[in-house]
């Protein structure tokens, strides 16, 4: 495997990132082997902390997680991390905890019901009050869910038929650019199935 040469490293620099990427395709080769064999039906972007450039293409590849528990993750090459990351953010008590599982296994005897009001609301509503200081919450199953709702509310309690939208970066403005029409002149409107 040959690194692309970058203008911006030195010789020295370049043999040090072929060393690591050659040893980090050795110690994740089921991983990238995973990646390889799925690229045709998987457009997988998810190789955290890595854009993609010639240099570094060689480990533009996500670890493939055969199971976790607490704070360590296991690779499908028996490899053994401390997940730093936290499932990035939603794994605030760790991995696969025992809590977690019984609660799960106790509501999936009596179902699950998305759509319809669950008996535990309430306490969820009040306990959310209590740990933000808010007088009332609601609860939704997505983020445009939530964004629709937000919308509604502001409507309701100013009157106002108009919003004001600012273009920051984020998921939704990523997704509007790239299910735009290409064309400049073209009027910026989603593409349908976008």
């Amino acid at each position: 495997m040959t690194v692309a040469q970058d203008s911006k490293t030195s010789q020295q620099q370049q043999q040090h990132l072929q060393s690591m990427i050659q040893t980090f395709n050795q110690r994740t080769a089921k991983s990238k082997q995973f990646a390889q064999s799925n690229r045709a039906i998987l457009a997988d972007k998810s190789s955290i902390g890595f854009n993609f450039t010639p240099t570094t293409k060689e480990i533009c590849y996500p670890i493939v997680v055969a199971r976790s528990e607490g704070s360590k993750l296991w690779d499908i090459d028996g490899r053994e991390y401390i997940d730093i990351l936290m499932g990035l953010g939603a794994h605030l008590c760790g991995h696969n905890p025992p809590f977690i599982r019984a609660a799960i296994a106790q509501q999936l005897e009596s179902g699950i019901a998305i759509g319809p009001q669950s008996p535990l609301v309430g306490e969820v509503a009040r306990l959310l009050c209590d740990l933000t200081g808010m007088e009332r919450v609601t609860l939704s199953n997505t983020g445009t869910e939530a964004v629709m709702t937000a919308i509604r509310i502001a409507r309701a309690a100013t009157g106002r038929r108009k919003l004001q939208f600012l273009q920051i970066p984020t998921t939704v403005t990523w997704m509007q650019r790239w299910c735009a029409r290409p064309s400049a002149s073209t009027p910026r409107k989603p593409l349908t199935g976008c």
